[in-house]
C-alpha cells in the first residue's frame, strides 16, 4: 500500500507520489535513508517544484523613482518653485492641530510601538479562510493539506528557513536505479491504476443488514464479516506516525470512516481480549480472492481470509505451528518480497527489477491486443507440409505421446511443420488450463470490468477530485444562518416573516451552488453500484473462447514469458490465494477451526455493535451544508 512512483520528463506532475499517496520523491525524507545507499542514475534529472508560496499581491501603487527616465510629475503635485499664497489663519490653526497630535502620539507611544510597516501586503490585510475540504495532497497557501479524518484535516508549512522553494523533484531516467520509488519508464500510471486501493473486512454488528452491492461477498449467512467501501493510501502519513482513521468511498452499512490500529493489523487479535482489529485488504486481491472462493467453495469464504490472518499469528492455536511454511506465513516466500519488506513498519522498498509486484492484476493494460494476436494465424501460415512415419500414426497416438513432453521440447516439435503444429494446439491448451486457471480472459472469455478512471492518489474524502464548493461571503450555512435567527427572533418576535424569507431566499441560493456537485457524487455512486454488479458476474464467468492459438497462448500469458507485468503478478496472488485457501480447508478438516469459530462468534456479539469501527452514517460531513452521502 505504501508504494510511490517516479514520473518521467514527459508527464505531468500528477504522475508522480509519495509513499504517503501525495508529493513527489524528493519533497522529504526517505524512512530508508540512513538504512540503504539510494543508487540514482547520474542520468537522472531533477525538476523545480516552485516557491512554497504563492507570490503576494502588492494592494499599494509603486513608489514613483524620479531616477527613472519616463518619470513625469504628478498632475496634482506641486514643486518648490510653485508661489503659495500666504494664509496667516492658517499657520495659527496649524500649530495647534500639532501640538493637539503631539500630545496624543505621547500618550499612544506609551501603548503602541512604532515600528510597525504603514503598508501591507494585500495577503495579510485578508488572509482567506483555510478551505473545510481539500483534495490529500493539495498546496494551498503555503500549506500542504493531508486528510486526517473527516472533521480534522492535517495542514503541514511548506516554509523552511533556508529555502523559499520547495525541494527539487527527482525525475526518472530509463536508467533510474532509486529504491524510493517505481521508475515511471518501467510502470505507466495505468499499470499502477489503484494499486493503493483497500477495502476492509469488518465484524458484522447483531443488527446488521445486507444492501444491493456486493451481495455475492456478504450474501452467505455464515460469514461474519462485511467490506468496507473503498480506502487509499499506506498506514502511515506525512509526520510519520500511523494514521488511526481511514476515510472509505462510497460509505457501506453506516460507515464512512474507520477507525483501526495499525500495530495489529497484519498481527491478528486472538491474543486480544477487547479487540477485534479490521483487516484491509487489497481491493483487486480480494476480488480475486473471491473469483477462487467461490470457485472452490461455491461461495465467498471471508472467514476464512480473517482466521488465516490469525493462523498466521498463532499458528499454534489452529494446530499448523509445523505445517506452514515460515515464508508463507509472514508473506515472504518469494525473494522480491523479503527485498520489498525490509521491516514491516517501512514503507515499500521499490527495487529495480521487482516492478511487478505492485503492477495492477485485473486490469491490465495492452492485454486485449495480445489476446488479438493469439486469435490470428489460425491457419497456420508460414508452417510447412511435412509427412513422417511418425505423423503417419493415429492422431490419439501422437497427442498421447507429446504429452509426456515439457514445454520446451513441446514447442519444438510444434514447430516442425504444419500438422505438428495442429496436433500440438489440445496439449497446450492443457497446460493453460492447468497452469493458468487464472487467465480467464481465455478460460471463460470474461474480462474484469473497467473500475473508475483515476489516480493511485485519489482521496476518498473528495471522490470527485474536486473540493466540494464554497458559499460566497455573506451566505451562511443554514446551521450558522439558524443561530443567528433564533438569537433575532427571540428578541423581537415580529421578524419572524422576515425571518422565513431570508432562509427561503438562502436556501435556494445555497442549492444552487451545491447542486450540480451533488448530482455528481450521485452518479459517481451509481456508477459504483454498476460496477459492483459487474464484478459479480465477471466472478460467475464460466464459457470458453474458441479458435485460440493456445501454443501462442502458453508463450504470452507465462508467467516466466509474459510482456505483461500484471500478468506475473496476477499469476502471483492466484496462487497466495489458493495458498490460504488450502491451509484453511487444513484446519477444517482436522476441526481446529470450529473452536476458534465459536469464540470469534462470541466476541464479535460482545464486542462489536454498529458504532465499534468509526462514524455512522447520520452524522453530516463537513461541512455540513454539504451532507453528501
Amino acid at each position: 500500500m505504501a508504494t510511490a512512483r517516479i514520473r518521467t520528463p514527459d508527464e505531468p506532475p500528477s504522475a508522480a507520489w509519495k509513499f504517503e499517496g501525495a508529493d513527489y520523491v524528493g519533497f522529504g525524507k526517505w524512512p530508508q535513508q540512513d538504512e540503504f545507499e539510494d543508487k540514482d542514475s547520474l542520468k537522472c534529472a531533477t525538476e523545480d517544484r516552485g516557491p512554497t508560496r504563492p507570490p503576494e499581491v502588492n494592494a499599494w501603487p509603486d513608489q514613483d523613482d524620479e531616477d527613472d527616465p519616463d518619470w513625469t510629475p504628478d498632475a496634482q503635485s506641486s514643486s518648490e518653485e510653485e508661489h503659495l499664497e500666504y494664509d496667516s489663519g492658517w499657520e495659527t490653526e496649524s500649530e495647534g492641530i500639532a501640538a493637539e497630535v503631539s500630545s496624543m502620539s505621547i500618550e499612544e507611544d506609551s501603548e503602541y510601538s512604532n515600528d510597525a510597516p504603514d503598508q501591507y501586503p494585500l495577503t495579510d490585510l485578508c488572509e482567506s479562510q483555510f478551505p473545510d475540504r481539500l483534495p490529500h495532497g493539495t498546496w494551498h497557501n503555503g500549506l500542504a493539506y493531508y486528510t486526517g479524518d473527516r472533521k480534522h484535516p492535517q495542514k503541514w508549512s511548506l516554509l523552511s528557513p533556508d529555502h523559499s522553494n520547495t525541494p527539487p523533484e527527482h525525475i526518472a531516467s530509463p536508467s533510474c536505479q532509486s529504491m524510493q520509488g517505481i521508475n515511471g519508464h518501467v510502470l505507466s500510471v495505468a499499470q499502477m491504476k489503484n494499486c493503493r486501493n483497500i477495502r476492509y473486512l469488518i465484524p458484522k454488528p447483531s443488527g446488521w443488514k445486507a444492501d444491493s452491492s456486493d451481495q455475492l461477498l456478504e450474501g452467505n449467512r455464515d460469514n461474519l464479516f462485511y467490506v468496507s467501501g473503498e480506502s487509499n493510501g499506506s498506514n502511515i502519513h506525512e509526520s510519520r506516525n500511523f494514521r488511526g482513521i481511514h476515510s472509505v468511498y462510497p460509505p457501506r452499512h453506516g460507515l464512512k470512516e474507520i477507525s483501526t490500529s495499525w500495530l495489529f493489523v497484519t498481527e491478528g487479535c486472538l491474543e486480544l481480549e477487547e479487540s477485534l482489529v479490521p483487516l484491509p485488504v487489497h481491493s483487486y486481491c480480494l476480488d480475486m480472492y473471491a473469483k477462487a472462493s467461490l470457485r472452490r467453495l461455491g461461495y465467498v469464504d471471508l472467514n476464512g481470509l480473517w482466521h488465516w490472518r490469525e493462523m498466521r499469528n498463532m499458528p499454534a492455536a489452529y494446530g499448523v505451528e509445523d505445517r506452514i511454511p515460515e515464508g508463507i506465513r509472514k508473506q515472504i516466500h518469494l525473494p522480491q518480497l523479503q527485498r520489498a519488506r525490509q521491516q514491516w513498519d517501512w514503507p515499500w522498498c521499490h527495487i529495480p527489477g521487482d516492478e511487478w509486484l505492485v503492477a495492477n492484476p485485473l486490469e491490465i493494460p495492452d492485454i486485449s491486443r495480445v489476446l488479438e494476436s493469439c486469435m490470428k494465424d489460425l491457419n497456420i501460415k508460414g508452417y510447412t507440409e511435412q509427412m513422417t512415419r511418425f505423423l503417419a500414426l493415429p492422431a490419439e497416438t501422437i497427442q498421447h505421446t507429446l504429452s509426456f513432453l515439457n514445454i520446451t521440447d513441446l514447442e519444438n516439435a510444434a514447430k516442425t511443420c504444419r500438422a505438428m503444429f495442429k496436433l500440438a494446439q489440445p496439449i497446450f491448451r492443457k497446460n493453460v488450463m492447468r497452469d493458468m486457471p487464472w487467465l480467464w480472459e481465455v478460460i471463460e472469455n470474461n474480462e474484469y470490468p473497467a473500475s473508475r478512471d483515476c489516480l493511485p492518489t485519489w482521496d476518498p474524502l473528495c471522490p470527485l477530485g474536486i473540493p466540494p464548493p464554497t458559499l460566497p461571503v455573506g451566505l451562511e450555512s443554514e446551521e450558522e444562518e439558524e443561530d443567528r435567527w433564533a438569537l433575532i427572533l427571540f428578541e423581537d418576535p415580529e421578524m419572524e416573516e422576515v425571518c422565513n424569507v431570508t432562509k427561503a431566499i438562502n436556501r435556494q441560493r445555497r442549492e444552487e451552488i451545491t447542486a450540480p456537485y451533488r448530482e455528481k457524487l450521485k452518479t459517481l455512486q451509481k456508477d459504483w453500484h454498476s460496477f459492483r454488479r459487474n464484478v459479480e458476474a465477471w466472478m460467475h464467468g464460466t464459457s470458453e473462447r474458441r479458435d485460440v492459438n493456445w501454443r501462442r497462448v502458453w508463450l504470452l500469458f507465462n508467467p516466466a514469458t509474459s510482456p505483461l507485468p500484471g500478468i506475473r503478478n496476477r499469476a502471483r496472488i492466484w496462487k497466495d490465494c489458493e495458498s490460504i485457501m488450502h491451509f484453511v480447508a487444513l484446519v477444517r478438516e482436522e476441526g481446529s477451526v470450529d473452536e476458534r469459530q465459536k469464540e470469534l462468534k462470541a466476541k464479535i456479539s460482545e464486542l462489536v455493535d454498529e458504532h465499534s469501527y468509526g462514524l455512522p452514517d447520520t452524522e453530516p460531513d463537513v461541512p455540513g451544508w454539504l451532507y453528501a452521502y
